[in-house]
């Protein structure tokens, strides 16, 4: 494996340990980490060299995902095109049925809703979303508003450069 950081040996055990981990089997490598004899300069240095290679590995898979995201959603287009173009030559020829080799083309009848106008729709049929503004609710909680249902929580954030 290529990595960006190369990694003490007693970490590429680890390493390779947590690749081929199942999520449930992770909590056994605190026990690994612990029992590495290093000391804790040493031993956060290599713990970030990893934790940068794993970052580096799911930047390449969400690259990768979108990706083929995108080819997917192509090649649905061209499947709905082709859908499209059947059906557009069905009905010049007007063809409400046509046995085409293994294939049977046939029309359904369906009925779907059409909303012309959703502002005069009456509320009960209206889906309506509601959730919480926390960056207004921010901004009021630090210039001294009280937010009934809100508090502002201070979290211990880890940063790594």
């Amino acid at each position: 494996m290529n990595s960006l950081y190369e990694l003490s040996n007693n970490y590429i055990a680890v390493q390779q340990m947590i690749e081929n981990a199942e999520p449930e089997e992770l909590e056994m490598l605190n026990d690994t980490l612990d029992a590495i004899n290093d000391s804790v300069e040493v031993k956060a240095e290599n713990i970030i060299k990893f934790y940068f290679n794993l970052k580096g590995d799911a930047d390449k898979c969400k690259a990768e995902a979108q990706r083929l995201s995108a080819k997917s959603k192509a090649l649905e287009n061209k499947a709905e095109r082709m859908k499209e173009y059947l059906d557009r030559e069905l009905n010049v020829m007007g063809l409400d049925k046509l046995k085409a080799g293994t294939f049977n083309l046939s029309y359904r009848k369906s009925k779907a809703v059409e909303v012309e106008d959703i502002a005069v729709l009456s509320d009960e049929y209206k889906k309506v979303a509601v959730t919480a503004d926390k960056m207004a609710i921010k901004r009021a909680l630090q210039d001294g508003v009280e937010v009934a249902g809100a508090k502002l929580v201070e979290n211990r954030n880890l940063n790594i450069k």
